[in-house]
């Protein structure tokens, strides 16, 4: 499909585009800024003249500027109905208590003609730069980080929910299905936008993951990396941190999802307004009076062994894990001639209670 890039003509040769990146950003963002404010339509009206200028001498496209300008006047054209209607002045029209008033039409003009200029001069400055220019220059400028990661973050995630879009309506009609105005094609794009959402979430986080490791940290700190991820973003973002951990990168990790905290936690603190406890991720799971202080939960996988030895599993050292799980009854199969011995006896139900209420599971 096609991507609305906004650096998609940055390379065409012009004054424009020879322009020193930071020395643009300057001058564009003052030119904005005074025709954002100007007072009288002639003066709005001279900006836009201006900016139209700027725009023939960076041979843009017509239809790079056209077709965004076509947006903005649709968003504002509200205005042109609502502000002759509600600002006071010398009534040109009147019907019953309805008054029209021509400085409302003036006014509405005057913040129309403003908004094309301020927005032609940003296209201009962002459509002659490459975006990653304008991002280094940003940098070089001292704009804030977080500004700028919030501008790569909506900039990189608008072609996320595109393509994530397409996909699903491609789906859809291969399906037979055909939008229709009413309620069931209404709840069908209800669900799918939801869908999309949920979907998309996962991407979110690696994007804005993305746009922080750019800064290229030696200190990552996350928080609830793994929340609301469905079962294969959230492994691949595991597989991601631990990757960044293995390239030397430390990762501080504030996070209430336990199954996932044993792949990702050399040392684990446990906060309860103040550091509760401390340990590796074994050593804080198996102690049930903390976990039950704190009212936090096991990895279920620990606690499905833990179980199992109240049935007569023999470990010593219980897994954390699925990949530890498999390790453990391999070990147990191959010294046990290729079986697991388990049995009943008079108290297992009782161990299997007492346990699962230390847990807190009642």
């Amino acid at each position: 499909m096609d991507y609305p890039e906004i650096d998609k003509y940055a390379s065409i040769d012009s004054p424009i585009h020879n322009f020193d990146p930071r020395a643009k950003i300057i001058t564009f963002m003052v030119m904005i800024f005074s025709f954002v404010f100007l007072d009288t339509i002639t003066k709005a009206l001279v900006g836009l003249g201006i900016a139209s200028l700027i725009y023939i001498i960076a041979k843009l496209p017509k239809a790079f500027v056209i077709h965004r300008l076509k947006v903005v006047f649709l968003f504002l054209f509200p205005l042109l109905i609502i502000m002759p209607l509600s600002v006071d002045g010398q009534a040109i029209a009147q019907y019953h208590s309805i008054t029209i008033t021509l400085e409302g039409f003036q006014y509405s003009f005057l913040v129309i003609i403003r908004a094309l200029s301020a927005v032609t001069l940003a296209l201009i400055m962002l459509g002659t730069t490459r975006f990653d220019i304008t991002i280094k220059a940003l940098y070089m400028l001292k704009v804030p980080g977080t500004l700028i990661q919030m501008l790569m973050f909506t900039y990189r995630y608008i072609f996320v929910i595109i393509d994530e879009f397409q996909r699903m309506w491609k789906a859809m009609e291969s399906k037979g299905f055909k939008l229709k105005a009413n309620r069931y094609g209404l709840s069908v794009l209800g669900n799918m936008i939801g869908m999309l959402i949920i979907k998309s979430y996962g991407q979110k986080k690696r994007a804005a993951l993305a746009a922080v490791l750019s800064m290229e940290p030696r200190i990552l700190i996350l928080d609830e990396p793994t929340a609301n991820l469905d079962p294969k973003s959230r492994a691949d973002l595991i597989q991601v941190i631990n990757d960044l951990n293995k390239d030397g990168i430390t990762t501080v990790i504030a996070m209430h999802d336990v199954n996932a905290l044993p792949l990702l936690s050399d040392r684990v603190y446990v906060l309860n307004r103040k550091i509760v406890g401390e340990g590796n991720p074994r050593e804080i799971f198996s102690n049930s009076e903390l976990l039950k202080m704190t009212h936090l939960e096991a990895p279920d996988v620990f606690k499905m062994f833990k179980v199992l030895t109240c049935f007569g599993y023999d470990c010593d050292t219980l897994p954390m894990s699925i990949d530890e799980a498999v390790e453990f009854l391999t070990r147990t199969i191959e010294s046990g001639s290729g079986h697991i011995h388990l049995h009943l006896h008079e108290h297992t139900h009782e161990e299997v209670r007492k346990f699962l209420h230390s847990y807190n599971h009642h």
